[in-house]
């Protein structure tokens, strides 16, 4: 099934919200989620298990849930991860940084300083 992002996503029959990313499994390149803003302010994002899709269309997506289980789904809350380009440079950092298989984490200035990347732009 093709799920397309930015169009209106269906809760039994009313408009609900709408796709904004795929949530992709890295190992194996699978798509997991589907990423949904709700329709009311503030916009909350959701996490969608794939199995709740329905079906899609080009121009929307229907879920097996109403809107109101749509709001009790796990938020999503997106993260950027900087990438370990040289692993030397991040030594002096060992204490407080975690090399995880998909990413890094550790304090984000000592790893914008470790990466080179201008303060504010991490």
């Amino acid at each position: 099934m093709e799920i397309p992002v930015g169009v209106d996503v269906i809760c039994g029959t009313e408009v609900c919200g709408r796709s904004k990313y795929l949530v992709i499994n890295p190992v194996n390149d699978q798509v997991t989620h589907l990423v949904v803003a709700e329709k009311a302010f503030p916009h909350a994002q959701h996490l969608v298990p794939l199995d709740t899709v329905q079906s899609s269309t080009a121009t929307s997506t229907r879920l097996r849930c109403s809107a109101s289980e749509l709001a009790g789904m796990d938020a999503f809350i997106p993260s950027d991860y900087l990438d370990p380009v040289d692993l030397e440079a991040i030594t002096p950092y060992s204490e407080s940084v975690l090399l995880w298989p998909y990413g890094i984490h550790g304090n984000p200035q000592e790893l914008a300083d470790a990466a080179h990347v201008p303060s504010g732009e991490v």
